[in-house]
């Protein structure tokens, strides 16, 4: 089930990974592409329930590629099986 808390304690689980491993600013910046497509109403139900089945340092890894913002999201869209 999707709720803004399931949402918000996936977003922070997946910035935890990224914090432990590379530190508080790069974990801020490297974030935001996903929090921002959150955020803005872009992702729909069925990508967010992909994405919180998934563990949070597959999506660490995909956010720490770099690259843009819509790169970024469409290799976590693909790393969790969603097709628009």
């Amino acid at each position: 089930m999707v709720s803004r808390n399931t949402i918000d304690t996936c977003v922070w689980n997946i910035k935890k990974v990224l914090m432990e491993k590379y530190g508080t600013m790069a974990a801020d910046r490297e974030i935001a592409p996903l929090v921002w497509y959150i955020e803005t109403g872009r992702a729909s139900t069925p990508f967010l329930e992909k994405l919180i089945t998934k563990k949070p340092y597959i999506v660490a890894r995909r956010l720490h590629a770099g690259g843009s913002d819509m790169e970024i999201i469409a290799r976590i869209k693909a790393c969790v099986g969603f097709k628009e």
